[in-house]
């Protein structure tokens, strides 16, 4: 019976599908041939092919058009494009798709797969306010003492680093939502933990057909062949745990006069002294801290499986800190004479082994661009794998006259009809020779100004563009900036050595779906000296 109602959904599909390539429309923008009913399936690489997609970019200019069994998706691989589309138009350009999954789980209530709209803006301004360059401030405490921990974990098990990136970049951001440390066995962990089971248990590839065929969301749980129903109602009890747990925390600490400042913390004193603690603005706060630390702390823990599937919590930009210390110690490994420079440069202003302040990062210019460049070098979201996540869906019918100048490709009468998504190709904004000076080589002297560099633009792209850009990103960089500077303060990275004290370099190369992390790889993590040891037994 279930091979048949499926195959009926099939069809009927089929049928709507050739019924609409019937109707006359304007054209889209430049796309590869299509096929009449599948359109641009079997075209579109389904794993991340940087050559593909690059000869695509370079055949078919600053903007592509494909067509993905009727679901249209527009690929920007221009930042002059990207920034005119959803910069200068971002109250048209900042919707987001329906995704029957996070729907039926209540994860669609995150600001990342909010819709654009008043309770869009309103959760974004309740994150801002808190996460400004400015504000982001009064969490340095908090990063120190995260810092000295991941320290003191690359010294005693170096050979864990990447783990160490991920447990030092869930931690801050758990502490700065939540006011919590991070304990083996505490709540927090134990309700990560079943949601992780859950999900490695049911596997997931197969909820990818709910974005195709959402009205079998609607099945009940009862009918043969809905375990994605039957997945859900499982699911959300636990996701309401989680949001309702950590902000209940805070209240009771705070009504107890034992909070610590957070970013829950500091909303629910303002909406106590302003009067204005309705259950509205309390679920609003909620699902904002939840957004918050579910874009690290659970991806730590749970969204491995879900990775590979296309259904994740995600944020744009909150899996950068974790990412980007991953990357450069592979940076590291393989460009030693950067290694150098930095260091030499953190001994000039601090004295050697001495660990750095945030007081410090405006006297450390190329230390900093070691960081913009660990960011340009491998951005976390360079496209992915084929989904319909993390994208920007037009919420109007336009009719769009556009010249690109620099595909020197004219796109007049482009027609982006309702609901066609858009994806940024950061990683072919990123790597452009027309922008930036070899573009495939780890060069952090490409930021300076001239004469010391070639004064290229900084890769802001990572973070995203208009009001879907970041929230979180002054504090992913501040994360980063004092991760990396603190690692180059007191230790060496070092290739392996084989049985002939060789060094083995590892490749660079990197595992990309919606996300880019370097494959697996090894390396020595060495403290640099005596100075540098006292400096750890001390922390």
């Amino acid at each position: 019976m279930v091979p048949i109602i499926f195959t009926g959904v099939f069809v009927a599909v089929l049928i709507a599908l050739w019924i609409r390539s019937r109707k006359p429309r304007l054209p889209y923008p430049p796309s590869p041939p299509a096929h009449p009913i599948l359109g641009h399936l079997k075209t579109l690489p389904r794993e991340y092919d940087e050559d593909a997609y690059r000869t695509m970019a370079d055949k078919y200019g600053g903007i592509m058009h494909f067509n993905i069994l009727g679901k249209s998706i527009v690929i920007l691989n221009s930042e002059k494009v990207a920034n005119d589309l959803l910069d200068k138009r971002s109250a048209i350009y900042s919707d987001r798709p329906p995704l029957p999954f996070h729907q039926m789980t209540g994860l669609a209530n995150t600001l990342t797969f909010l819709p654009y709209g008043n309770e869009f803006s309103k959760t974004r301004k309740m994150i801002q306010e808190q996460l400004t360059r400015k504000k982001c401030t009064l969490f340095e405490d908090v990063q120190l003492t995260q810092r000295n921990v991941l320290l003191q974990n690359l010294w005693t098990s170096p050979a864990d680093f990447a783990s160490h990136a991920k447990q030092f970049s869930s931690a801050v951001v758990l502490e700065m939502t939540y006011g919590h440390k991070i304990v083996p066995g505490d709540r927090f962990l134990k309700n990560a933990e079943v949601l992780d089971k859950m999900i490695a248990d049911a596997g997931g590839a197969g909820l990818v057909i709910l974005d195709f065929f959402p009205i079998l969301r609607h099945l009940p749980a009862w009918f043969p062949g809905a375990w994605f129903t039957q997945f859900a109602q499982r699911i959300r009890p636990l996701v309401e745990e989680l949001k309702e747990y950590g902000v209940a925390v805070v209240e009771n600490n705070v009504s107890s006069g034992k909070a610590q400042v957070s970013f829950s913390s500091l909303h629910l004193e303002e909406l106590d002294s302003e009067k204005r603690k309705s259950k509205e603005e309390l679920e609003r706060l909620k699902w904002a801290a939840f957004t918050l630390w579910t874009g690290k702390a659970l991806y730590r823990y749970v969204l491995g499986p879900l990775v590979e599937i296309a259904f994740f919590l995600l944020p744009a930009g909150s899996e950068t800190t974790w990412s980007a210390i991953e990357a450069f110690f592979l940076a590291m490994v393989l460009h030693p004479d950067v290694q150098r420079k930095a260091q030499k440069e953190l001994d000039t202003v601090l004295g050697h082994g001495e660990l750095p302040g945030f007081e410090d990062r405006d006297n450390l210019p190329y230390l900093n661009c070691v960081v913009q460049e660990v960011l340009r070098w491998t951005p976390v979201i360079p496209l992915g794998k084929l989904s319909f996540l993390l994208i920007h869906v037009i919420s109007s019918d336009v009719i769009t006259g556009l010249l690109n100048k620099v595909f020197h490709i004219a796109l007049c009468k482009m027609t982006s009809m309702k609901g066609c998504s858009f994806r940024k190709a950061q990683w072919h904004m990123l790597t452009r020779e027309d922008v930036y000076h070899k573009p495939f080589t780890f060069l952090p002297e490409r930021f300076l100004s001239k004469p010391d560099g070639f004064g290229e633009p900084l890769p802001s792209v990572v973070f995203g563009f208009g009001r879907r850009i970041c929230p979180g990103r002054w504090l992913a960089q501040s994360e980063m900036w004092i991760a990396i500077a603190s690692i180059l303060s007191v230790f060496d990275i070092k290739p392996i050595q084989n049985n002939q004290g060789e060094d083995v370099l590892p490749p660079p190369e990197f595992h990309v779906s919606l996300t880019s992390h370097p494959k697996p790889f090894q390396c020595r993590v060495l403290p640099r000296s005596d100075k540098a040891k006292t400096v750890l037994r001390q922390l």
